[in-house]
């Protein structure tokens, strides 16, 4: 299992995989596993099947406007992701009803595909912590982007669909790039 800060202190803890159809950890899942030990819930997710906590099927949050959503952000640990998240932060706390800071990036996605966030922005993320949560909140209509911003580094985004042109116009603002169509 892969994992972060959090996991190895076991403040919040979740197990991630991802795996091809021959069993090869891939860049782009067809399967993706999420188990969160603390409360017991297991989410999966199949390219083209959907996607389950516990076997009840996920749905990505039906909020349409930014200043309804919760977003949950990371400020990282390298002084550039800092900077900029700051400034994120700055702008979504009179945009968004709520920020989060929440520690597990896969727990935090999975929270979109359940509909208890709307939004979760992150800078300088390592594929492995979000590549298996990827999946689940595609299938569960939740759009995610993300782009690579060193060896093993990548800036995520991942909303509801109601709230993409909003978040994607703060987005515009911090980064001078918005979220891809």
């Amino acid at each position: 299992a892969a994992g972060g800060f959090n996991d190895a202190r076991r403040r919040i803890a979740c197990c991630r995989r991802q795996l091809s159809a021959t069993g090869a950890v891939i860049l782009a899942p067809c399967v993706g596993v999420v188990y969160a030990p603390m409360t017991d819930d297991l989410y999966l997710g199949v390219a083209e099947a959907g996607s389950w906590c516990n076997a009840r099927a996920l749905r990505a949050s039906d909020v349409d406007q930014l200043g309804e959503a919760v977003v949950g952000i990371s400020f990282g640990s390298e002084e550039t992701a800092m900077t900029r998240m700051e400034a994120l932060n700055h702008l979504l706390l009179r945009r968004a009803r709520k920020i989060r800071v929440l520690g597990s990036t896969g727990l935090d996605l999975v929270q979109i595909a359940r509909g208890r966030l709307g939004a979760l922005i992150q800078d300088r993320v390592k594929l492995w912590d979000f590549a298996a949560a990827e999946i689940i909140l595609q299938q569960s209509g939740g759009l995610f982007v993300a782009s690579r911003v060193g060896l093993f580094s990548y800036r995520i985004a991942a909303c509801a669909p109601g709230i993409y042109r909003e978040l994607s116009t703060v987005l515009q603002t911090v980064y001078g790039t918005d979220m891809p169509e």
